[in-house]
């Protein structure tokens, strides 16, 4: 995926993706494992953008970073997170 197309998501959504995240799109457009799916670009498709504007919808979120409740990461022996 290019840079162009990762500027029109972040301007669809009114937000910057992370580094990390840009980096994820550039490499794999979308994806996931261990059934935690991470949205994207697929297909044509933004997946990422269908989805966020569905939960802002849902959550009554604003516009911008946010998240609908606490998260977090376990790092596991494997590394995996």
């Amino acid at each position: 995926m290019s840079e162009g197309i990762i500027s029109e998501l972040e301007e669809n959504l009114q937000l910057n993706f992370p580094t990390s995240y840009k980096w994820f799109l550039k490499n794999y457009g979308s994806g996931g494992m261990y059934g935690i799916e991470v949205l994207g670009f697929v297909n044509g498709k933004a997946t990422v953008v269908d989805q966020t504007k569905d939960y802002r919808r849902y959550f009554n979120l604003p516009k911008g970073p946010a998240m609908p409740r606490p998260f977090a990461w376990r790092k596991t022996a494997f590394n995996h997170f």
